[in-house]
This record gives C-alpha cells, structure tokens and sequence, in this order.
C-alpha cells in the first residue's frame, strides 16, 4: 500500500466486510441493479424484434 488513499480505501472495506447488514445491503443493491440492466436489455431485444416484425408487415402491404 504505497499510498494513504489506497490503505484507507482498504480499511474501509475491511470494515464495512465484516458488517453483514450493510454488506447485504450492497449486495441486494448491486443485484437490483443487475437484474434491472438485464430487463433492460431484454427489453431492448423484444423491441427490436417486435419493431422488425411490423416493418416487415408494411413492407408487404405496400408490395
């Protein structure tokens, strides 16, 4: 640990490591977060799909 910031950060986490209400805390945070992008995403594919689909209807109602 070369620098103050680098041991206090480790300090810090050592710390907040051995609070398991608050580590919990983070985790079901960071899992919210994780699950909502990956909705997102999904989200995102069925769209897009859905999207294709429809030009692809008009696309053969103009032909």
């Amino acid at each position: 640990m070369t620098t103050p910031e680098i041991k206090e950060a480790v300090e810090f986490e050592d710390i907040f490591l051995q609070d398991k209400i608050e580590r919990r805390a983070y985790e079901q945070r960071e899992k919210a977060i994780r699950d909502y992008y990956s909705y997102m995403s999904v989200f995102k594919e069925e769209g897009l799909q859905q999207g294709l689909y429809q030009q692809a209807i008009q696309t053969a109602k103009i032909k």
